[in-house]
């Protein structure tokens, strides 16, 4: 079983800050307009908090019969006969995966992206686990 986490784009970088910088204003702001400030907080923590649950961890893990894909509490099982092929591409469609530079895994039942560091490594350990394709032009 190998684990491989995902890349981290500086835009989710910038959202954890965001909410940090919009809470410390927020208690800033705490006795001039209170009311205010508990939006801010509810709002920064909010974001926070539904990052941290749809997002971490998020990482690609290949078990013995499936690619196991988790983001944050969402886990998916994708067993690798249904992996038809894995593709280097760039995209920021909603994905389990925190950076552009991802693979594009074509599955029976609908395409995936992920984005692990090791990405070549990844891909590598992958094609070894998938089973032999007759068909021309797929994996």
């Amino acid at each position: 079983m190998q684990s491989y986490r995902s890349k981290v784009a500086g835009v989710w970088i910038v959202l954890a800050l965001s909410c940090l910088l919009a809470y410390i204003a927020a208690l800033a702001l705490r006795g001039q307009d209170p009311a205010l400030s508990h939006l801010m907080r509810s709002l920064a923590t909010a974001v926070a908090l539904a990052f941290v649950c749809m997002a971490v961890p998020c990482r690609y893990t290949l078990r013995t019969e499936a690619l196991s894909v988790q983001a944050g509490f969402f886990i998916r099982h994708i067993p690798y006969a249904e992996i038809l092929e894995a593709t280097p591409a760039q995209g920021w469609a909603w994905a389990p995966a925190l950076s552009s530079d991802r693979i594009l895994l074509r599955c029976a039942h609908g395409d995936l992206w992920v984005s692990p560091v090791r990405q070549q490594e990844f891909l590598a350990d992958l094609l070894e686990r998938l089973p032999a394709r007759q068909a021309p032009g797929r994996l």
